[in-house]
């Protein structure tokens, strides 16, 4: 298995490319978005360009240097991800649940550089559904994903459509 080190404001980053996924991730770590344990996955599939490590070192500082506007993109994606919830599963949960739905911000999948804009990333923020009330109830283990190009939140979507 590969690894490459990038460092970020003395903070050292470990990246491992999974040879079977043709991927590279980094698992939960909780340095890069503080008051986040995430997982960032770039799938080479993905890339419409040629990949380069040094593309996930800026796309890290990108995202430390802009915690602020990323906390709140997190919560804009989860009022938008809630809406989705609660229009698909309106006939399969009653409101006392559609009501106590919340999203568990749990990755970045890594999507390169914009074609149409350059110089700006995409990415997709990653969320798993759970009900507040319990959170070990079962309410479907599928991934919610909100898509971004650079600040500029594009839309959501989920494995389940």
């Amino acid at each position: 298995m590969r690894k490459e080190k990038i460092i970020i404001n003395n903070t050292d980053f470990e990246f491992f490319f999974d040879e079977r996924l043709n991927m590279w991730r980094i698992i939960e770590n909780s340095s890069i978005i503080e008051g986040y344990t995430i997982d960032i996955e770039i799938d080479l599939k993905n890339q419409e360009e040629s990949f380069e490590i040094v593309q996930i070192s800026l796309f890290v500082e990108y995202l430390k240097s802009n915690r602020e506007i990323i906390c709140l993109n997190v919560n804009d994606a989860k009022v938008v991800l809630l809406g989705l919830f609660q229009t698909l599963y309106k006939n399969t949960f009653d409101q006392e649940v559609l009501n106590n739905i919340d999203f568990n911000f749990v990755g970045i999948d890594y999507k390169g550089y914009s074609k149409t804009y350059p110089g700006k990333f995409k990415y997709d923020f990653q969320f798993y559904p759970f009900y507040k009330k319990d959170q070990y109830r079962d309410i479907g283990a599928f991934l919610w994903r909100a898509f971004f190009r650079d600040r500029l939140l594009l839309g959501v979507y989920s494995d389940t459509q």
